[in-house]
């Protein structure tokens, strides 16, 4: 798939990746500045980035040119239909917009038409436009261009898609995308327009969220009138239990009817024609179901019933299969006077199928992954008090063997003290940082706002890391604003924001400073942090704010430390509605700009 960032002229990356939000934040070539922080605008970005990524895996393998756009119809991606149909390289599609590939003289009413169609919020208005496009070598051919706008929860045009199929010459029926299919029809090439339209409809179903009943059920009824009347997702759980989706063109009025057709068959009952398909990974088609056919497709008799109530006369059910494992099945049951299922509707529920799966196996990726990160957080929650405790009593013993309550020391004791002193200390702010990671990510951690000097928090954060400093013989650079420079903020969090980059500063720094500023910034407080240090090489610039990850792994045995500082400092002040930039010079220092408004939303 030939991708560009939302928001970005530039292609993807050379290795196809769609670039994340980061690398679309990132300054231009050459230069070593990384943004984070999730504003509104980011936060879209990221979120259209993501549906941008999803939508084109999905439709990557369409037999119809796809193209996903913005609001301009500037080109986020095309799939590899798109790229044969206009030239071996993605040339074409780099900074391109749809008007691009069309013949000039229809360029100027292409833009004026789109302008009427996203002006008139038409969502759901997905007529065929009727289109000349400009081919490799001056060729020009005729072609249906099919436009369909994804929204914002607030209205905003999140992005568009279209289907840009060319049209053949015998072929001169333009159909409506999402109207029902006219079985009798025999234009050729019909079934595959008809089929690329509703796959692409079925894959923006399944690229909208994790949700598998809602999702699968409402991609099954897209199939549908197409495909039949009726259709089952049936899904193998974890435990091999079999749960049932029943989606139909329109809901039986019986509700014992439906509650029927919800039944799932059970495992091991290997005569039902759904367990052969999910036993075999072969599809099964019967385009003129008798009532033995219909007996082997109930689950018992009631849906024997439900199935001869609404007539059913032909059935296909084709596996969901991804990654080598079968997840499920879909099931199409077509009733008089539906048409009995084609070559073409077989090829169309499998392709159906396999989106379905890629669709499921995510979500139970993703599910996979939020249990992990619940479980990790829970995990680093509870040892980091268990090592708390004890802890906190050694270093309890040594202050009073150092107060020498139990008796004199003599100088070798009280070095070896001083030692172990120093040592549980450091373990102690190790465990403290973890744990608060922790909380962070469980979201446990709510900031108590209050008006805060920022002149007092600079000079709390830095009477902090004074040890250190005199241990490294460091020297400091302080600027602090007026005493009149105040925010709303959570004290303690920004304190510790800067107590953390400072002690990464100071880490990571052998001679020279380190040095800390702040300043009123418009609506904003921009805190600085700069140090002499080694620095951060560009590659490594994206992922230092990963919890547990250091520019080179053997720096955690130079410099000491887990990780997390980092990590905190950035997440707090995102929960603090800030961003925190970094640059820096291999050899030079870095330097960090904490910009936290003045006012909280």
């Amino acid at each position: 798939m030939r991708r560009r960032t939302p928001g970005s002229d530039k292609p993807a990356h050379d290795d196809g990746r769609l670039p994340t939000v980061r690398d679309a934040d990132r300054a231009p070539a050459g230069a070593t500045r990384a943004r984070s922080g999730i504003d509104s605008s980011t936060t879209a970005a990221a979120l259209r980035a993501r549906a941008i990524e999803r939508e084109s895996e999905l439709a990557e393998f369409l037999p119809e040119a796809y193209l996903v756009t913005d609001s301009e119809g500037l080109i986020y991606s095309a799939n590899r239909a798109a790229v044969q149909l206009f030239g071996p390289h993605d040339a074409a599609f780099q900074g391109a917009s749809v008007a691009d590939l069309l013949v000039a003289a229809e360029r100027a009413r292409f833009r004026t038409r789109f302008r009427r169609f996203l002006a008139g919020r038409a969502a759901n208005s997905r007529s065929a436009w009727s289109v000349r496009i400009a081919l490799p070598g001056g060729e020009e051919r005729k072609a249906r261009l099919i436009p369909a706008v994804v929204r914002t929860e607030s209205g905003e045009v999140a992005f568009v898609r279209w289907l840009l199929s060319p049209v053949a010459a015998a072929e001169t029926v333009e159909p409506r995308l999402g109207e029902p299919d006219d079985v009798s029809s025999a234009v050729p090439g019909r079934h595959v327009a008809r089929n690329a339209r509703i796959i692409a409809d079925a894959s923006a179903l399944l690229s909208r969220s994790f949700d598998l009943e809602e999702t699968l059920s409402a991609m099954a009824r897209v199939a549908l009138p197409a495909l039949g009347d009726h259709a089952w997702v049936d899904i193998i759980e974890y435990e091999g239990d079999i749960v049932r989706f029943h989606a139909a063109r329109r809901e039986l009025d019986d509700a014992a009817q439906r509650a029927a057709m919800r039944v799932a068959p059970a495992p091991q009952d290997g005569s039902n024609s759904v367990i052969a398909v999910l036993e075999s990974g072969r599809p099964f088609v019967e385009r003129a179901l008798s009532d033995e056919g219909l007996r082997r497709l109930a689950v018992n008799e009631e849906q024997f019933r439900a199935l001869g109530a609404i007539d059913v006369r032909s059935v296909i059910i084709v596996p969901m299969v991804a990654r080598d494992k079968i997840l499920g099945a879909l099931t199409f049951l077509a009733g008089a006077p539906h048409h009995a299922h084609r070559d073409e509707d077989i090829a169309l529920a499998e392709d159906l199928a396999q989106r379905a799966a890629l669709a499921a196996d995510n979500a139970r990726l993703f599910a996979m992954a939020q249990g992990a990160s619940r479980a990790k957080d829970e995990f680093m929650a509870s040892m980091s008090h268990e090592l708390r405790t004890p802890l906190t009593a050694i270093i309890g013993y040594t202050e009073l063997l150092g107060d020498e309550i139990v008796g004199p020391l003599n100088a070798t004791q009280r070095e070896q003290l001083a030692r172990i002193r120093a040592s549980g200390n450091l373990l102690l702010a190790l465990v403290d940082q973890i744990l608060d990671l922790a909380r962070v990510d469980a979201g446990v951690h709510a900031p108590r706002v209050a008006e805060v000097s920022a002149a007092a928090v600079v000079e709390q954060a830095v009477m902090l890391i004074g040890t250190p400093l005199r241990q490294k013989n460091l020297a400091i650079t302080v600027r602090t604003p007026p005493a009149d420079v105040v925010l709303e903020t959570d004290p303690l969090w920004l304190r510790q924001i800067l107590v953390n980059l400072l002690g990464n500063a100071v880490k990571f720094t052998e001679k020279g400073e380190v040095g800390i500023t702040a300043e009123r910034d418009g609506d904003s407080v921009a805190f600085e942090v700069w140090d002499t240090g080694i620095g951060i090489a560009p590659r490594f610039l994206d992922r230092i704010y990963d919890p547990f990850w250091q520019a080179e792994q053997r720096m955690t045995r130079r410099y000491g430390g887990a990780g997390v500082g980092l990590a905190v400092a950035h997440r707090l002040t995102t929960l603090l509605g800030g961003a925190i930039d970094v640059s820096s010079t291999v050899g030079a220092g870095t330097r960090f700009r904490v910009k936290l408004p003045v006012r909280r939303s």
